[in-house]
């Protein structure tokens, strides 16, 4: 059997304070189990937790984007410590903005304690998408197939399958695809934008 964990170490691993906590437990927000007068959390059931958590937040980030099947928690509670090393391709998770016609498929499984994301961007004919900028950071990105038209602050690129690109996140991007098919890119983003 896996830890257990008391509401105190919950309280502990996820910075806040036991009240609430305990108020996460009653209300069935936080995936606890009850135990006569003490409350529990399985280790792995409170990572599933977190990881949804910190995906419901990073949707935020791009509106009007849903996610696809396997569900976070299906990745997180892989047993084999493979299966959280390997992400299978019919096992990654899904992001997709249908605003944009950009689908995103992420290409690590646990990002949260992670330097880097990666995913895979996938950009219907006539799509695009921004990046937000951010401080301190960096992007890279590679064109597997179609074309990428990429906005990079006031330089414009055009990108054939097999070129790469690496500029500092604090930069202004749009990526869009002026091609006859789907444009499929690998991105590194670090720090990961998705935690």
């Amino acid at each position: 059997m896996k830890k257990m964990l008391t509401v105190k170490e919950v309280a502990e691993l996820v910075k806040l304070n036991e009240a609430t906590v305990y108020k996460l437990a009653k209300e069935g927000k936080i995936p606890a189990v009850r135990f006569e007068k003490q409350w529990r959390v399985r280790e792995e059931a409170l990572e599933a937790w977190l990881l949804d958590q910190e995906n419901s937040q990073a949707a935020l980030q791009f509106p009007r984007t849903r996610q696809v099947s396997p569900s976070p928690s299906s990745i997180a509670r892989a047993d084999d410590t493979m299966e959280k090393t390997v992400v299978r391709k019919s096992k990654r998770k899904k992001l997709i903005n249908s605003d944009s016609n950009v689908e995103f498929e992420m290409l690590t499984a646990d990002i949260h304690r992670k330097q880097m994301e990666s995913r895979q961007l996938n950009i219907r004919v006539g799509g695009e998408l921004e990046f937000p900028p951010f401080p301190n950071g960096e992007i890279w990105g590679m064109l597997l197939e179609g074309q990428i038209s990429l906005e990079l602050g006031p330089d414009q690129y055009h990108l054939e399958p097999g070129d790469s690109v690496h500029f500092s996140s604090s930069l202004k991007n749009r990526w869009r695809n002026p091609g006859k098919q789907t444009a499929k890119a690998v991105i590194v983003i670090n720090p990961p934008i998705f935690v």
